[in-house]
């Protein structure tokens, strides 16, 4: 058709045929061109026309593990889980595979410890660091020396256990820094998620005055701040004195809200459950939820401790105490992270033969970009567990945790049955009402009065109803005076209604053969929460109960007649 239309022209035949080979070379000349250009971007262009693959064959890449640890029995299992992430890569042909470096420390001394991370794992080549130090009560210093180093290096760092981890500000860990755990925040979001679920919105938080428990009250009043004004939550901080006895009697009873929340570690919580027992704070319409700030495994059927309350509640993170999920979710983790990197096209640069004082630039690059793309996807912008879970554990009827439910910051709380104080399965309103005390008291003029109930109304027409025991007989009097009134205007300020009754042995209180009676011994005993009368004090009577500040003062004056040649009245003074 074209050569036709081109001879209608008036074209020669010759032309024709040299145009027509003049079109062939300048496609020939294209085709190779665009050949070579594919070659080029395929990286295959070697001066031989060969097919383009349809596939590209990846480039593997190994990536370094190095693992600090406290002692050997970690080892295994991070061998073994590096072993199972290098199975599931091949599985999924991804093209990285892993080695897996381990060291112990032996010493904690930041001499030692820059040793051991320098020339056992950064100079074999390690591109990312994971750490599990030792479990304990305290700060784990290491960690706080690790955190640093790896920040310098601009090494990524994953933490396995949080307790050591948390002891340590942020300040010092560093942006390189990642932790298998939660923040106190993303506890304080759970405890939360949990009051909101029984409209439990005034409560208080129980911490002792150390660092740690002053960081979790200011977590929970930041965490409520942020909110914002149309927040219903109101929580009362309480500070108890674990040193002082009687201070902390005083702090437990003076706790007036109905839902606690503690913030302490196993021991400080017995100690303080051994109070509130002894002062009804455990019974039934209170709410008392724990979170432990130390190390401890609070798992399904684990005992608990003596002076803990059946009806208990506890939040703790899931997987807490498990080493070998720990260390799957660390390395599950950072797998895909690699593996996410490496197919967004961007090449990890090994560190084969880094040491501790020539990192370059791409080695630096590739730890902040594997680093950035873990916060992304595994781990918070603080770095923590990215939505954690909580497990909710509930002290039940056989004295052992057993796990009734689960929290999640996306989904609602999931609850079984729960056995609240009181071995109740309903749960408690939560609204706080006056508690009520025993009030021993002792008959004096004019501070307390003691009548009969008139007989014609049935009730005290003057004062109040106070028991009387007489034998085995308890009798209903009336009681009234100075310090009935002060009573009664103590308990609408202190907010506490009570039970007032005479002390039987009709004794203030002394110290004789070896034990108290009166209202002294009431109080020891813990018949009486209170004793309101004209008790005076005394060293000995200071010494085992608490005094309030005197509410009147009383003196002694002596008198003498003076008449003429008598003796001095100041003669017996010896002046």
């Amino acid at each position: 058709m074209k050569i036709s239309s081109t001879m209608a022209k008036g074209m020669s035949p010759f032309a024709v045929r040299v145009q027509s080979k003049r079109r062939c070379l300048t496609l020939c000349v294209l085709y190779v061109f665009s050949f070579l250009a594919v070659e080029r971007v395929n990286g295959q262009g070697n001066g031989t026309f060969t097919a383009v693959p349809t596939a590209q064959t990846p480039i593997m890449t190994n990536v370094t593990i190095g693992a600090i640890f406290s002692g050997p029995a970690m080892i295994p299992l991070f061998e073994d889980a590096v072993e199972l992430l290098n199975a599931r890569m091949s599985e999924e042909r991804a093209a990285v595979h892993f080695r897996s470096i381990a060291v112990t420390l032996n010493d904690s001394s930041p001499v030692s410890l820059l040793s051991t991370l320098c020339s056992g794992v950064v100079r074999q080549g390690a591109d990312v660091l994971l750490y599990a130090g030792r479990r304990g009560n305290g700060p784990d210093l290491a960690a706080a020396y690790i955190a640093m180093s790896a920040n310098y290096l601009e090494l990524p760092l994953v933490g396995i256990y949080d307790e050591g981890i948390s002891a340590v500000s942020p300040k010092d860990l560093g942006a390189m820094m990642l932790n298998y755990g939660v923040s106190r925040r993303q506890e304080c979001s759970a405890i939360i998620g949990f009051l909101q679920n029984y409209k439990w919105h005034n409560f208080a938080v129980v911490a002792t005055r150390t660092p740690k428990g002053a960081a979790y009250v200011k977590a929970m009043q930041q965490y409520l701040g942020d909110l914002g004004p149309d927040s219903s939550f109101v929580m009362t901080p309480v500070y108890p004195d674990l040193s002082h006895r009687r201070k902390l009697s005083r702090t437990i009873l003076g706790i007036k809200e109905r839902v606690i929340v503690m913030f302490c570690s196993e021991s400080e919580a017995s100690r303080i459950f051994f109070y509130a027992n002894i002062y009804g704070l455990t019974g039934n319409n209170y709410v008392w939820i724990i979170v432990l700030t130390t190390r401890r495994d609070l798992v399904h059927g684990s005992l608990v401790p003596l002076d803990f309350p059946i009806g208990l509640i506890a939040l703790a993170f899931e997987h807490r105490s498990d080493d070998v999920l720990r260390m799957e979710f660390a390395l599950d983790s950072l797998g895909s992270t690699v593996q996410n990197v490496i197919s967004s096209g961007y090449p990890i640069n090994t560190r084969d033969s880094a040491t501790c004082w020539n990192t370059t630039e791409g080695h630096v690059e590739s730890g902040r970009r594997i680093l950035r793309s873990l916060r992304g996807r595994s781990y918070s912008l603080n770095g923590f567990v990215k939505l954690p879970t909580f497990h909710i554990l509930n002290i039940g009827k056989d004295k052992k945790w057993n796990q009734v439910g689960t929290w999640h910051e996306s989904r609602d709380v999931g609850l079984n049955v729960i056995v609240w104080p009181g071995q109740r399965f309903d749960p408690p309103s939560g609204l706080s009402h006056p508690r009520k005390l025993r009030v021993v008291t002792i008959e004096e003029h004019p501070f307390v009065f003691v009548g009969e109930v008139d007989v014609t109304m049935g009730k005290c027409l003057k004062g109040i109803p106070c028991q009387k025991k007489v034998g085995n007989d308890t009798l209903i009097k009336c009681c009234a005076g100075f310090c009935v009134d002060l009573l009664e205007r103590l308990s609408r300020d202190a907010w506490f209604d009570y039970d007032l009754y005479l002390v039987e042995d009709n004794n203030f209180g002394a110290y004789q053969r070896g034990r108290w009676n009166g209202m002294v011994q009431e109080l020891i005993q813990g018949k009486a929460h209170m004793a309101m009368s004209s008790l005076k004090t005394t060293e000995e009577r200071m010494s085992a109960v608490d005094f309030s500040v005197p509410f009147l003062e009383t003196g002694y004056k002596l008198m003498v007649l003076k008449r003429p040649g008598s003796v001095s009245p100041t003669a017996f003074l010896g002046v």
